[in-house]
């Protein structure tokens, strides 16, 4: 498995998504857990911190596509929320016929630069790359290395049967909405039968779902239906 860290810039960003004219209002993103992150939008945790202080994050809903916010903690103007957009955001990595790679943290945005983090095997990395600059997107690579996960890696709880299933049940479009494969075409993928497919992806989600929440905890004061 190889690691790929590209960076790209807010005026290549803009060429691609409308999620531009959001990040013009924002210092700093850290995408903490992404729940989607496709062709046709984002859903995710993230950390943020926005250039006006002053800024009601509610405002912000509306702008570049963003369609939900949920301020989940707010400590010295660094807030945790919830957020939803409907963009085509960064379509050249997700879609039909794409790569076998899927993101992994880091993914942020700083400094007017737009931070990727890839894991996939060396030739589907290279048919990303391929990709990228057959549609025109620029970027720059930080690196391409060996994938090693540390032991705080949220994959690291995983067996490694969990991790490939996931992985492979990630990249297929299984997580997308609406999905691209269903459990029954996922299994045939696999060479296993669904009973087991389903048995393994349940006790994979609720391992990282049990240590997201374990970790992070004293970070989520709010839940999402709290006013």
């Amino acid at each position: 498995m190889r690691r790929l860290v590209v960076e790209i810039s807010q005026d290549e960003i803009s060429k691609f998504s409308p999620s531009a004219d959001l990040l013009e209002r924002i210092e700093s993103l850290e995408i903490i857990y992404h729940l989607r992150f496709d062709k046709d939008g984002f859903a995710g945790i993230c950390r943020i911190r926005v250039k006006d202080p002053n800024l009601d994050l509610r405002k912000l809903v509306g702008v570049g596509g963003l369609v939900r916010l949920e301020l989940l903690s707010d400590v010295n103007n660094e807030c945790i929320v919830y957020i939803e957009t409907r963009t085509r955001n960064m379509a050249w990595f997700r879609g039909p016929n794409m790569p076998e790679v899927y993101l992994c943290p880091p993914i942020e945005f700083k400094d007017r630069k737009l931070k990727l983090t890839f894991v996939g095997n060396l030739n589907e990395v290279k048919k990303l790359l391929a990709r990228t600059e057959q549609v025109g997107q620029k970027f720059k690579i930080l690196s391409l290395t060996d994938a090693r996960f540390s032991a705080d890696s949220l994959l690291q709880v995983l067996t490694e049967k969990q991790r490939k299933i996931l992985s492979v049940a990630y990249t297929r479009g299984y997580y997308d909405v609406p999905r691209r494969v269903n459990s029954e075409e996922l299994a045939k993928t696999l060479d296993i039968v669904k009973s087991t497919l389903v048995e393994h992806l349940r006790k994979a989600e609720k391992r990282l779902i049990t240590d997201i929440m374990g970790k992070e905890e004293d970070a989520f004061p709010l839940s999402l239906n709290q006013k």
